[in-house]
């Protein structure tokens, strides 16, 4: 069960790091906020952790699309029983070909 932001009560003093995400693996930040914090000082976090949102909203889009290429990569060349060295091998050229396409 996701625990959402307005359900937990966190110190301002301290920032917070939760646990990775399942799919971007990304870990959202809460940067602390100090009591005489400037414009610019608020301005550089908001910057921060909007960079972390954008960060994990990328890789969980990456992340699922190479999944689900890799699903029809396998789907598609099948597996050797006998051979399971093989299977590697096909898979380590699908992350090859996947790394050109970045």
């Amino acid at each position: 069960m996701p625990i959402f932001d307005d359900q937990v009560r966190m110190d301002r003093r301290y920032d917070w790091v939760g646990p990775p995400h399942p799919v971007s693996k990304i870990r959202p930040i809460k940067l602390r906020r100090v009591d005489n914090e400037s414009d610019l000082e608020r301005q550089y976090r908001e910057a921060r952790e909007e960079l972390n949102r954008w960060s994990s909203s990328f890789w969980e889009k990456h992340n699922t699309l190479f999944d689900t290429k890799k699903i029809e990569f396998v789907e598609k060349v099948g597996s050797v029983p006998d051979f399971p060295y093989f299977s590697y091998v096909l898979l380590s050229c699908f992350c090859l070909k996947w790394g050109e396409v970045l």
